[in-house]
């Protein structure tokens, strides 16, 4: 599983600890554990924006409310971000590794007046903490959400509120799941909403 590479990676510190007993074959472990969790640090989803009539779907259905802390995993050009500080009044924050599109973001949030709701943070979002969140509003592909899965399990509170287009996450087992065809689209696509503590698996 994709998450093997995680759980290798945790497991590294306990592993040094065998050195003497081990000795080069354990280093070459290491190496080999290292590598596959730094390639996938370093994974990037390629951008794809979230059509814009599904975004106030996927807000209503994950319960978004006014001042609640969503995270937005993947911001791009911002959409996401924008409609649920404008339209859902919650507290934003969105993240994005391409600086073009965190400079595109931040432009269009000063314009519309909402920076005292909205930061947006030039980061690769593998890196970020998510504790304070009570949503995560997403458009990623089940390979990245199953790299996430020990992340998300290990940061975030029961009831906290994850919404996904058009890929689950797997091994979990959705709360709710709505059929939804994107203008200009020819077939429906799903949204998944997941509930941490409620039926994951």
């Amino acid at each position: 599983m994709a998450t093997d590479i995680v759980e290798e990676a945790l497991s590294l510190p306990e592993l040094a600890q065998d050195w003497p007993r081990t000795g080069p074959g354990l280093w070459d472990s290491c190496l080999s554990m290292a590598s596959n969790y730094f390639a996938w640090m370093n994974y990037a989803e390629p951008y794809i924006p979230t059509p814009e009539d599904i975004i106030p779907k996927m807000l209503t259905l994950a319960s978004v409310m006014p001042d609640e802390t969503l995270f937005d995993l993947g911001s791009g050009d911002g959409r996401m971000v924008i409609a649920a500080a404008r339209d859902f009044r919650a507290r934003v924050v969105g993240v994005e590794v391409r600086r073009r599109l965190v400079r595109e973001c931040r432009r269009k949030v000063r314009a519309m007046g909402l920076s005292r709701q909205v930061k947006i943070s030039c980061r690769n979002f593998k890196k970020v903490n998510l504790r304070t969140a009570d949503v995560l509003a997403t458009y990623l592909s089940s390979y990245t959400l199953n790299l996430m899965a020990p992340k998300f399990i290990k940061e975030l509170r029961p009831g906290v509120r994850i919404v996904n287009f058009d890929y689950p996450i797997p091994g979990w087992t959705p709360a709710r799941e709505l059929e939804v065809t994107p203008v200009g689209w020819r077939k429906p696509h799903p949204i998944y909403l997941y509930v941490m503590g409620v039926r994951m698996t």
